[in-house]
């Protein structure tokens, strides 16, 4: 206790983290008081529909942020696919003649080629690596991160205790956007047609309205984070960065952000005025969200960014009507968000007339006509003022005068290449792997079916399941015990005694959700480890470092596709060919029964619970056993069929297996990426 006191008094003001999506918002945030930025470039980073910059551009941002002392880290914090590896490496080969402050990684890919090839970086660990307890901070200290920047899902006391343990930089975000799944584990997006938020195309399925069986509802839509009362207590813990969520947002609501942060580090004592000056944001409703301690009404249903101004009565030609709900003025920029929650562009007003005549402004509470275009808006549509045209930045860069820097030479990036990867199929033998969630399901004629049995229990099914296990002791050779994704800090010990158990018993091979995990078993050379669908293998690089652990005991990711696997030149891994996809999976409870069925315009859902995480899945499995011989074909042959999450009432287990063997279509599934494609 006086080592955690020492440390947290002689902690020093973190850093002030500030998104850049364009110019303008570089010149806000540093304006606004920045001591950090970060932005991505065209390529590889989680906000591929911000402008982003190029790495002629960059080379000018980071020539002016020197000069205002401000840090520069450029996001790298996508997944990569295979056939994007040259390219990455001439990104990286670029972007190492340029002084950036750091690399934001997710892929262990791309860990693996920037230690190997380009170690002068440093890197941090993004939140899509779902870094949420102090097992992972320290597993990313040994491997060399500088920086984890942790899960938004932590409360207060879990931060505490992740400090206090920890020996590597911290980094918090206390403003901005919240995702409803854990950032690197949502494949809802994906799902709705390959265009996938672990890559940076999130079609936002949070934000849209469910159909229920009496309603219809914004079930996913959290408000916005707002920490900024947390600060002392951050600055306590000794948190290395303040992180403020928004490469997508206005330069203005980044200014304002910028401006009240920076009040609340350097004077305390005005944190009401920050406080008031976040009121201005042009955000969401805010939460404290689970840092608060109070999940209560943290859904919003107005899920949309600005301040609300109105709500549409009347619609003429080029003028919507509206009684106003908030102050604006002509050059304001305004967007409509139509019923359909179809997305909008925002206009900036040029005109305005109260009881037709002109004006420069409006107050609350009169009716006003807008002018703008008013195809595809509808009365009932909602009006939102997304900037002030008081406040304007820069938005041309000037005539760069930058050093030239050189590309990557083809035979340097060959020679790179042909060190990534080894080919290696498995054997001539084909293994079945199935995943379980029910002990029940644990039976003789389950193990028969299959060469390997994976026990994906809830905590209280573990504490039966080592009390009462009767299986023969032969039968454990083949079952696999595997941790849960997400482990709070409180629960740490538990599977450590639970597993070391589990190893006495006579189990030797485990499986892993989360890299670190490999530090909860007991260590002992007898052990086998497996890494699952949720240790992202999408590439050669990444097959590399993971393959270090767990040799060929890994299963490739659910939302790969045929083009990716089959260019990958390690076939050893296991492909599911039959899953129940977690859409979301969250920490955040859903305000629907289980098991309730809910509805999009394009499919249905349900919702499950398990050890207090939110579960969304849609009704139909994904299948791709007819593709069994094209994929032995290209020389795979280890296959996963995961039961868990299953509804029995759709297909019961024995046709499920039959239906595998003759390689045949389940009726009412669906390919998800595999053959259309991911982007």
């Amino acid at each position: 206790m006086k080592q955690k006191k020492e440390k947290f008094i002689a902690a020093k003001k973190p850093e002030l983290l500030l998104p850049v999506g364009n110019i303008e918002a570089f010149y806000a945030a540093i304006a606004g008081g920045a001591d950090a930025v970060y932005l991505g470039l065209s390529s590889f980073n989680a906000r591929g529909r911000a402008k982003n910059f190029t790495i002629w551009q960059l080379q000018w941002l980071i020539t002016y942020a020197l000069r205002k002392k401000v840090k520069i880290y450029v996001t790298l914090n996508t997944l990569i696919k295979n056939k994007e590896l040259p390219e990455l490496l001439n990104f990286l080969h670029l972007l190492q003649q340029v002084r950036i402050s750091a690399l934001i990684i997710q892929d262990w890919g791309v860990y693996q080629i920037v230690r190997k090839y380009f170690p002068n970086f440093e890197i941090h660990a993004s939140t899509q690596m779902g870094v949420h307890n102090s097992v992972g901070t320290t597993l990313f200290k040994q491997l060399g991160f500088q920086r984890t920047i942790l899960s938004r899902e932590l409360t207060m006391p879990e931060i505490e205790t992740i400090a206090e343990k920890s020996d590597i930089e911290l980094e918090v975000f206390v403003h901005g956007a919240l995702c409803y799944s854990f950032s690197g584990y949502c494949l809802f997006s994906s799902y709705l047609g390959g265009m996938s938020g672990n890559r940076g195309l999130c079609r936002q399925p949070c934000r849209r309205r469910y159909n229920l069986p009496e309603s219809e509802e914004y079930l996913f839509s959290l408000k916005d984070l707002q920490l900024i009362e947390k600060i002392p207590a951050l600055i306590r813990l000794g948190i290395s960065s303040l992180k403020i969520e928004g490469r997508m947002r206005t330069a203005e609501y980044v200014y304002k952000v910028a401006q009240a942060y920076r009040m609340a580090l350097d004077n305390p004592e005005k944190m009401k005025d920050a406080i008031k000056l976040l009121s201005e944001d042009t955000g969401r409703e805010k939460t404290a969200y689970f840092a608060g301690g109070n999940l209560q009404n943290s859904i919003t249903d107005q899920p949309y960014t600005g301040i609300y101004a109105g709500e549409i009565s009347k619609l003429e030609k080029g003028f919507v009507s509206f009684r106003t709900e908030c102050e604006f003025s002509v050059k304001d920029r305004i967007r409509v968000f139509p019923q359909s929650d179809e997305d909008t562009p925002s206009f900036r007003v040029s005109q305005i007339q109260v009881e037709n005549k002109p004006c420069d402004s409006v107050k609350r509470g009169v009716i006003v006509n807008v002018s703008c275009n008013t195809e595809k808006l509808a009365v009932g549509d909602k009006v939102y003022v997304t900037s002030r045209g008081d406040i304007r930045f820069k938005s041309k860069f000037p005539t760069p005068d930058v050093k030239k820097i050189s590309k990557l030479s083809p035979r340097k990036q060959q020679d790179i290449l042909a060190g990534i990867g080894t080919e290696k199929t498995f054997r001539d033998k084909q293994e079945l792997v199935i995943r379980i969630d029910n002990p029940s399901l644990l039976d003789e004629k389950c193990l028969e079916k299959a060469d390997w049995v994976i026990l994906n229990f809830e905590q209280k099914e573990w504490e039966k399941f080592v009390l009462n296990n009767n299986l023969p002791q032969n039968n454990k050779t083949k079952m696999i015990p595997e941790l849960p994704r997400f482990i709070p800090e409180s629960k740490i010990t538990f599977y450590q005694k639970m597993f070391l158990s589990l190893y006495r018993l006579g189990f030797v091979n485990f499986a892993i959700s989360h890299f670190s995990q490999k530090l909860l078993l007991p260590r002992s050379g007898k052990i086998k480890l497996w890494s699952n669908e949720n240790v992202y293998v999408m590439n050669d690089a990444a097959c590399d470092f993971v393959t270090k652990s767990v040799d060929s005991n890994f299963i490739y990711p659910l939302e790969t596709d045929f083009e990716n696997l089959f260019n990958m030149k390690n076939k050893s891994g296991i492909v599911p060919v039959y899953f129940v996809p977690q859409l979301f999976y969250s920490r955040m409870p859903i305000a629907v029964k289980d098991d309730t069925e809910f509805s999009d315009k394009e499919f249905s859902y349900r919702k499950i619970t398990r050890d207090s995480f939110s579960i969304t899945v849609p009704e139909l499995p994904v299948c791709i056993f007819k593709h069994r011989t094209k994929l032995i074909q290209h020389g795979f042959s280890r296959f996963l069929i995961d039961l868990s999450l299953h509804n029995q009432k759709q297909l019961c287990i024995d046709e499920i297996f039959r239906y595998f063997h003759d390689e045949t279509a389940i009726k009412n599934s669906r390919g998800f990426n595999f053959k259309k494609g991911l982007w």
